[in-house]
C-alpha cells in the first residue's frame, strides 16, 4: 500500500476481499510480512459498519490480535460525521485505516450511488490521507460488468483501485491493480486462498 493515500478494493461478495482485506490490518498491526512483503509496523483503525457484531467477533479471533495490539475498532460511523474519524486520528495517528464498506457508512447520503455528489465525501477522505499521512482502504462492491459500483466519480476520487475476481481454477482469485499513483503499470496477480482456515492467501 503507499501511505498517504485512498485504496479502492472492489470485488464480488464470497470473493474473499473482506479476509484478504482484514489480513492486511493485521500484517500492518502487527508489523509482520504479508505473503513474503517487508510490512511497516503501524496502528490500525477498523470502520466495519457492514456486518453484525458477532460476525466482527467471529473475523477477530480469526485473526488472532492479542488484547493489546495497536488497533481501533468503529462499528457506528457514516460520512457525514468525518470530523469525529478526523479526531481520532489526531489524537491516534493510525497508520492504515480500513473501511468496511463504502455502501454501509454513505448509508446516510441524499444522493443515488450513481450520482457525482455520491462520491464527494471520499475526496474529503482523500485529504486526511495527505494531512496526516495515513492510508485509508475502501471496501466496495462490484457491478454486473465486474467493475466498481456506482459512478465513475468514486473510482476518480481515490489514488488506488484494486479489484479482486474469481479466476478459472477452483480456489483461486485475481487480484488487478486497475489505478495507482505509484508510477508502477496496472497488474494483475494469482492468488490462491486456503479454503479450510479462511484466512491464508499465498
Amino acid at each position: 500500500f503507499p501511505s498517504h493515500d485512498t485504496v479502492l478494493f472492489f470485488g464480488d461478495g464470497g470473493t474473499g476481499k473482506t479476509l484478504m482485506a482484514y489480513q492486511w490490518l493485521e500484517s500492518i498491526v502487527m508489523g509482520t510480512r504479508w505473503n513474503g512483503y517487508e510490512v511497516k509496523q503501524g496502528k490500525g483503525l477498523l470502520v466495519q459498519c457492514d456486518e453484525p457484531k458477532i460476525v466482527l467477533r467471529s473475523r477477530m479471533d480469526l485473526l488472532q490480535l492479542p488484547d493489546d495490539a495497536p488497533l481501533g475498532i468503529l462499528t457506528e460511523w457514516t460520512l457525514d460525521a468525518i470530523p469525529r474519524l478526523r479526531t481520532y486520528i489526531e489524537q491516534e495517528r493510525p497508520a492504515f485505516i480500513l473501511i468496511d464498506s463504502l455502501s454501509a457508512v454513505n448509508q446516510s447520503s441524499l444522493f443515488s450511488e450513481n450520482d457525482m455528489e455520491y462520491a464527494r465525501p471520499i475526496l474529503q477522505l482523500t485529504q486526511l490521507c495527505s494531512e496526516f499521512n495515513v492510508t485509508i482502504c475502501l471496501i466496495h462492491h462490484s457491478n454486473a460488468a465486474g467493475q466498481a459500483r456506482g459512478t465513475r466519480a468514486i473510482h476518480n476520487s481515490v489514488s488506488e483501485v484494486w479489484g479482486l475476481a474469481y479466476a478459472d481454477t477452483a480456489g483461486e482469485r485475481i487480484l488487478s491493480v486497475q489505478k495507482t499513483r505509484l508510477g508502477r503499470a496496472p497488474g494483475r496477480y494469482r492468488f490462491v486462498f486456503d479454503e479450510d482456515g479462511y484466512r491464508d492467501w499465498e
